[in-house]
């Protein structure tokens, strides 16, 4: 089973970063940085069709 670190810190350059990349150094799991991907809000129209989200 492969391990994953969520990060969803609205803060890239701050603490929990550092803490997310400590974690990651000494575990040798992924990183998941949501800031990394543009998430629209729930749309009934469907106008974000073009984001990030694949569901």
């Amino acid at each position: 089973m492969k391990k994953v670190i969520i990060a969803g810190s609205s803060r890239k350059d701050g603490d929990t970063e550092k803490l997310v990349n400590q974690l990651a150094d000494l575990s040798g799991w992924d990183v998941i940085d949501l800031n990394d991907y543009q998430f629209g809000y729930y749309d009934y129209e469907h106008l974000n069709r073009d984001d990030d989200y694949l569901g």
